[in-house]
């Protein structure tokens, strides 16, 4: 559920942002899945024999040669404009960053709405109250709500499971 939220919040950048998260991840995992600006930069990043260049672009599939290339399965050029002509994989992308705790994913949980406001939201005063004699089994002296979500949260809750829907779909 999470995942798939987080695939939702990358698949609304634009492709040049997200090329650069890719390429982190290749970089970091397998260079052979990079994105390079051209058939340029990669001459000038892998040093390849010229015969090797040759083939490349003889076999690949270059479609302007201002493309963004990428090695396709059999080591030629693939052209790239796009997340969808590239070997971009979202799910593969959102993991990595999720498993890496990198700034983009950070951001995306920094931006989904709190628990506690989500309740405030969510429910009046009367079931506030309910709920914090419910789930902190003390009567209602000093009512807290970010006492009340961690309650809430610690014994996973109904309206926890709802949060966890609305903010992850």
């Amino acid at each position: 559920m999470k995942k798939k939220a987080f695939v939702k919040f990358l698949d609304a950048k634009d492709y040049s942002e997200l090329k650069t998260l890719w390429n982190e991840y290749a970089s970091d995992q397998n260079m052979d899945d990079y994105i390079y600006d051209g058939v340029e930069e990669y001459c000038e990043l892998c040093d390849p024999k010229a015969v090797d260049v040759a083939r490349m672009v003889a076999f690949g599939d270059i479609k302007n040669w201002g493309d963004d290339v990428y090695l396709n399965g059999y080591g030629n050029f693939g052209s790239c404009w796009s997340v969808k002509s590239s070997p971009i994989d979202l799910e593969v992308l959102a993991e990595w960053l999720e498993e890496e705790n990198h700034s983009s994913y950070e951001e995306w949980e920094d931006d989904l709405q709190p628990f506690d406001d989500w309740l405030n939201d969510s429910y009046n005063r009367a079931e506030l109250i309910a709920m914090w004699e419910e789930y902190t089994g003390e009567e209602i002296d000093d009512f807290d709500l970010g006492v009340l979500a961690e309650s809430i949260e610690e014994a996973d809750g109904d309206e926890h499971q709802e949060y966890l829907k609305s903010v992850y779909e």
